[in-house]
């Protein structure tokens, strides 16, 4: 029922920020987040770990009141409905690793926690209410520019870590965010936002506020000497100009001209473009690291090393691996092939909203809308240099500034959105337990003989391959019972995961694995409310293959060349093709009629 409630997203018109003031002074301290964390983390450590969370609470209840008072206007928005399967799939991963649990938690943890933000703020504000909390925002970020431009000049003193070899810098400025880089990330989300205000602006005082705060935050961009950074901010303008306002485009060559003038920049610009700089992050860089994220997927390609063990705080905190300086290669490592398919694919559709916002909005407020689909491209994009969702004040602020936008853009949406058919998940028939039994022993054996040695011996070409004939086999199946087969395949996978992880180990961890299979049966049971015997046939089937994985463990091609294998292959080729056949039919017989 949940996944069906965050399907479509409603905005409240009960209970909400301009008649309660427990949520009214939430969202403020949401637009000051990073202001209030550090303050809080450094004086009131005790506050500082618990005041999100209560925020969190006052969200959640302020969701729930307006849902079931019925005061709620629905919205079509698409993101939801992915975040909330990347969520689910997180959580069926904890109980797949669960002889770590401790660590496996606080992995996931940092990967949603700030999501659900983003899915809950829209129900606790109206659009009218946006303009303010924009401005709180905006304020937040001058103040943290004005701060770094501060640490410039007073030569604030850096690791000399953060410098690359033979290279002298004045200093690099951090502020509240401690990161340089994570600094550049969130000048570069919110400058193009204070930029676009200046333009929408009326008020002469608040237009010179972020017209002297945009250089400030300018400047602090350029003094963090995040090269990340610049170029995720680059690109993103680039795109988002070039599609909406490509007669702004004259403003970047001129910015580059500035750049390259200022010697400082244009040493950091030439040295990443040097051959000496690759060959050194080959060695031991940021490619090495990333060579690496492929080297933990291949371990278990389609579902990763699990959440927390690899490329991010947690795995560095505990020496599973070093930091992969790469938020999408740390999930591709963490969650696998499918993890890293969700996470695209969760903010694919959240860009997707936010452009057609920016399409059908007009006047000074498109302009806004431009400035933060830029800042929100740039982060997105220097996820790929970066592990920017790991720290809390960019992952916090870039969920906030989405669900901002989206909710803004309500009333243009509104005015041209059209209703749209919903197919209801079919339920299977008691029958299909045979059907479902064969199928969980041959997904089984697919992932063990023919997925694991294709990455492991055609490493990227492998993987272009099985994520080939997993898409032909979703799209294979009839769109009523899509859903059903998806959760029920990911119940048998990562159940035999599961078991055959603990068929490894000692038996003290005996209790863990019973939990664990727990746990995925009622993930399983619950998502996709398939008859419980069905589910717990489906699961008796995999045992067999789970022993048969502890026992025969394929490290290069042999396991294509195996019986279970090549059976497996042909079964999975056969209902692609059947599937592809009905669909024929029956669009054939539409066409008739």
């Amino acid at each position: 029922m949940m996944i069906m409630k965050l399907r479509t997203m409603n905005f409240p018109s009960g209970i909400r920020i301009d008649n309660t003031p427990f949520i009214k002074w939430a969202m403020y301290a949401l637009t000051a987040f990073p202001l209030i964390d550090f303050g809080l983390r450094h004086f009131v450590p005790v506050l500082g770990s618990i005041w999100d969370k209560l925020v969190l609470v006052i969200l959640l209840l302020a969701a729930a009141a307006n849902y079931f008072v019925g005061e709620t206007r629905p919205i079509t928005v698409k993101w939801p409905k992915f975040a909330t399967y990347f969520i689910i799939y997180g959580l069926a991963l904890v109980f797949a690793n669960f002889g770590q649990p401790l660590l496996v938690i606080a992995g996931y943890r940092i990967d949603v926690y700030y999501i659900f933000f983003g899915l809950l703020i829209p129900f606790a504000i109206r659009p009218k209410d946006v303009d303010r909390l924009l401005y709180m925002a905006s304020v937040t970020a001058i103040l943290i520019g004005i701060h770094g431009v501060y640490q410039y000049i007073t030569k604030t003193p850096v690791p000399t870590a953060w410098m690359d070899t033979g290279e002298h810098l004045r200093t690099r400025v951090f502020s509240v965010l401690i990161s340089c880089n994570e600094l550049g990330a969130y000048m570069a989300l919110m400058l193009p936002i204070i930029a676009s205000l200046v333009v929408y602006e009326t008020n002469r005082w608040r237009k010179w506020m972020y017209g002297i705060g945009f250089i400030a935050c300018g400047m602090t961009l350029l003094f963090t000497f995040s090269r990340a950074a610049w170029f995720s901010l680059a690109l993103a303008f680039i795109i988002v100009v070039g599609f909406f306002a490509r007669r702004l485009l004259i403003i970047f060559p001129l910015l580059a001209v500035v750049a390259f003038v200022i010697p400082s920049i244009h040493h950091r610009i030439t040295d990443v473009l040097s051959p000496t700089y690759w060959i050194l992050s080959a060695r031991g860089g940021r490619v090495a690291r990333w060579h690496q994220a492929f080297v933990f997927m291949q371990r278990n390609p389609l579902f990763g090393v699990g959440p927390g063990r690899y490329g991010g705080a947690m795995a560095t905190l505990h020496h599973l691996s070093m930091y992969s300086d790469n938020y999408y290669a740390k999930t591709l490592g963490e969650v696998g092939i499918v993890g890293l398919t969700l996470f695209f694919a969760m903010h694919i559709t959240l860009v997707r909203d936010l452009w057609v916002r920016v399409r059908i909005t007009s006047g000074r407020k498109r302009i806004v809308f431009l400035g933060g689909l830029t800042g929100l491209l740039s982060v997105l994009i220097h996820c790929g240099f970066e592990n920017v969702f790991e720290y809390a004040p960019m992952s916090l602020t870039y969920f906030l500034v989405m669900a901002l936008f989206l909710v803004w853009g309500q009333p243009e949406v509104a005015q041209h959105e059209r209703a749209t058919a919903v197919t209801s998940p079919a339920k299977l028939p008691p029958k299909a337990w045979l059907v479902l039994a064969l199928w969980a022993l041959c997904v089984t054996f697919l992932n063990i003989f023919v997925v694991k040695p294709l990455v492991l011996h055609f490493a990227v070409l492998g993987v272009l391959m099985v994520m080939t004939a997993g898409a032909l086999w979703l799209i294979s199946i009839p769109i009523a019972y899509r859903k059903t087969w998806v959760v029920l395949t990911m119940f048998d996978l990562l159940l035999s995961q599961g078991l055959s992880g603990g068929a490894l180990v000692h038996w003290h961890i005996a209790m863990e694995t019973i939990l664990a299979v727990i746990g995925l049966f009622a993930l399983a049971w619950m998502v996709t409310r398939v008859q419980l015997r069905l589910i717990i046939i489906s699961g008796l089937f995999v045992v067999p293959a789970a022993v048969i994985a502890s026992l025969h463990l394929p490290m290069s091609t042999e396991g294509l060349y195996a019986l279970s294998g090549l059976v497996s292959a042909v079964l999975l080729g056969v209902w692609i093709a059947a599937g592809f056949a009905l669909r024929f039919r029956r669009k054939k017989a539409l066409v008739r009629a």
